[in-house]
């Protein structure tokens, strides 16, 4: 009995050996057929290069296994689109305008939209003054024109590397200051810009001139209050700005020069009290002009 077993289980491997080997040859009797289209359809790879000559166990080279190159075919371009063939049509939809509007608050930040805020205050807070009604004072013309187009000022106008300056005649030391410093001080109120520089300036050099002589100032200070009063009646923020900075260089130039000008003083304040609440509004910004000295409630 246990030899028969051994028998029948001896005859069903047999079998099963058999049929994997007929799939097996199958498989190869199928390999072969593909090798040789491919071979057929690659003749010329065998003598590309002596390596790919090389036959394998199958009998057949290395090129024959290659793969044939692809064909691939190429789309034309079409280049018929012209973007500027058409007009830009503007947006009008509200909807894209108001994402558009949000998107440039987001980006722009919160910074600029109260920049521009506070600039139309400002704008607004200057026009409220200047329609603020002005007193109509009459005010006699400057000679300093005059004397100007005359040609009898001792100085003129050079122009240099560094911008304009007064050239004069004569030393500084030597002007008569009762004559020509009122004069100087009396075109304060002109709104010409070369009347005005050739006062602004000449001012400026006399009086840093004076530094230490003393004498030259004060036995001329009555005779500088009608010039300084006639440019502050004017109103004009351009005229105040000039005058305030000449009385500033006044009383800085020499001591005792401030106790002398005290009792003239009562002349100036109506004047200069009216541009008193014209300040700079900015917020918490920095105010990178401040050496310019533009702002006129801070001067006053």
């Amino acid at each position: 009995m246990a030899g028969s077993r051994d028998v029948v289980q001896l005859k069903l491997q047999r079998r099963l050996i058999e049929e994997q080997l007929k799939k097996t040859d199958e498989k190869m009797h199928r390999l072969d057929n593909i090798i040789l289209k491919k071979s057929s359809s690659r003749p010329f790879l065998a003598t590309e290069d002596p390596a790919l000559r090389r036959t394998t166990n199958l009998g057949l080279t290395v090129a024959e296994f290659k793969l044939p190159p692809r064909n691939v075919r190429s789309i034309p371009k079409d280049n018929s689109y012209d973007p500027y063939a058409t007009d830009a049509c503007p947006i009008n939809n509200p909807d894209i305008l108001r994402i558009r509007q949000q998107h440039g608050i987001k980006t722009t930040g919160q910074q600029e939209v109260k920049k521009r805020i506070r600039q139309k205050e400002i704008e607004e807070a200057r026009r409220h003054i200047e329609e603020r009604k002005k007193p109509n004072i009459k005010v006699p013309e400057s000679m300093l024109p005059n004397r100007y187009v005359r040609g009898e000022l001792p100085c003129t106008i050079e122009h240099g590397t560094s911008g304009k300056y007064l050239s004069w005649a004569c030393p500084l030391e030597n002007l008569d200051y009762e004559y020509y410093l009122p004069l100087f001080f009396d075109g304060l109120q002109c709104d010409d810009k070369i009347i005005s520089f050739i006062a602004r300036q000449g001012i400026e050099d006399m009086l840093y001139a004076s530094r230490g002589h003393p004498e030259r100032i004060k036995s001329v200070i009555h005779l500088l209050v009608r010039p300084l009063r006639n440019a502050l009646s004017k109103f004009d923020t351009g005229i105040l700005l000039g005058v305030l900075k000449a009385l500033e260089q006044l009383i800085t130039c020499n001591e005792g020069v401030g106790e002398i000008l005290l009792p003239f003083g009562k002349q100036f304040l109506a004047p200069i009290a009216f541009f008193m609440d014209l300040n700079k509004n900015i917020g918490d910004s920095i105010d990178y002009g401040q050496r310019w000295g533009n702002d006129i409630g801070e001067e006053v």
